[in-house]
């Protein structure tokens, strides 16, 4: 199947090695296009609106479903930021068990606000963390309660249209760049590609370490920013595990450890590789994005520690915060559970290059 974009926008052929069965999706994902399409072209002839605020508004997002590094790049933002500006987050806070508008204080849950508001809610504890499906009415409560705030940053926002971005960051992966695949359910777009064009800052995220400037410029060449994009180059970086039970409580890998992965996240393969440097063996117990653990599934987890010695059981920082949920089991069993935080992290030059380009958006205090 090959298509092309509008005549308007930087030429580039879509190329999609398709399976048989694959193919059956292309008529509704071509429906899709249309839909997504014309509500685009609401908002940009003014027919549909966006609310404009007085405070500075960051949306980071994506056009592909998950796995592209929004809450790790949130929490790089925050520690660039927070120095001067009083900032917010403001996240959906997908598959949580509650509606509407709710802020996240020491006592909330994974249940009551999301995995991924809630980690970052543990991991900063100053910063205001809210969540609300309605971003157009979450803002107004937010200000309500903390009118001092000057800067939100909306997660998991380029779609969200109704409220208008001063600064629009799009992340796409290394490994499955958006100029790369088609709109759901054929592909994994929420959105036709051509959409990039909205953004003011696109990054390139989860590349190797030691990406060269040669890569790079390959990689400017298939995105073909517009005028007033910047693209940027962003990797992760895994650092010291932590036991789930006592945060002070570092792990040093054991040189003969085997270790379950139990997680629940989008993408794993970049987690599982870099495990499989640090343990003579991994196995895994993998389940959905947001998967809500079951106590039938954390006893499977507990036999398999009983099983033997020098056993250690990883996860991932978003799903600490569900397993979080089984804090009895979690005192009771005592298991070996170690929590693997990563971090986002780009070259010196790129990363001031970064601020400069987010605060040339912001609004004068």
């Amino acid at each position: 199947i090959i298509f092309y974009q509008k005549k308007s926008l930087p030429s580039r052929l879509y190329l999609i090695d398709a399976m048989p069965m694959q193919k059956l999706l292309y008529p509704f994902a071509y429906l899709y296009d249309k839909i997504t399409a014309f509500r685009n072209y609401r908002f940009d002839k003014g027919y549909a609106k966006s609310v404009e605020f007085d405070l500075s508004l960051i949306g980071v997002g994506n056009l592909r479903v998950g796995g592209t590094g929004k809450t790790p790049h949130i929490e790089y933002l925050i520690r660039l930021l927070q120095k001067e500006q009083e900032l917010a987050v403001l996240s959906r806070g997908y598959r949580r068990r509650t509606k509407g508008f709710v802020l996240a204080d020491k006592t909330t849950t994974a249940l009551e606000i999301g995995d991924e508001p809630q980690q970052i809610k543990n991991k900063f504890p100053n910063v205001v963390v809210a969540v609300g499906e309605e971003r157009a009415l979450a803002i107004p409560f937010i200000l309500a309660e903390y009118p001092d705030i000057d800067l939100i940053l909306l997660d998991d926002a380029f779609q969200h249209r109704q409220v208008k971005l001063d600064c629009s960051i799009l992340l796409t992966t290394y490994q499955e760049p958006f100029f790369k695949d088609y709109v759901l359910p054929y592909g994994r777009l929420r959105e036709h590609p051509s959409n990039y064009k909205r953004a003011d800052i696109i990054i390139v995220t989860k590349c190797p370490m030691n990406l060269s400037e040669a890569e790079k410029k390959e990689w400017m060449s298939a995105i073909q920013p517009f005028a007033h994009q910047q693209v940027f180059f962003s990797h992760l970086n895994y650092k010291e595990p932590y036991s789930i039970h006592n945060f002070a409580n570092k792990l040093t890998f054991p040189s003969e450890a085997r270790g379950l992965l139990l997680c629940g996240i989008a993408l794993t393969e970049e987690l599982e590789s870099y495990l499989g440097t640090q343990l003579v063996g991994l196995e895994r117990q993998m389940y959905g994005d947001h998967h809500y653990f079951t106590q039938r599934e954390l006893d499977k987890v507990e036999k398999w520690v009983n099983d033997d010695t020098n056993r250690i059981v990883l996860t991932t920082e978003k799903d600490a915060q569900r397993l979080l949920l089984h804090q009895e089991w979690l005192e009771k069993s005592q298991l070996p559970i170690f929590v693997l935080p990563v971090a986002v992290s780009l070259a010196e030059q790129g990363e001031k290059q970064l601020i400069e380009a987010i605060k040339s958006k912001l609004k004068d205090k």
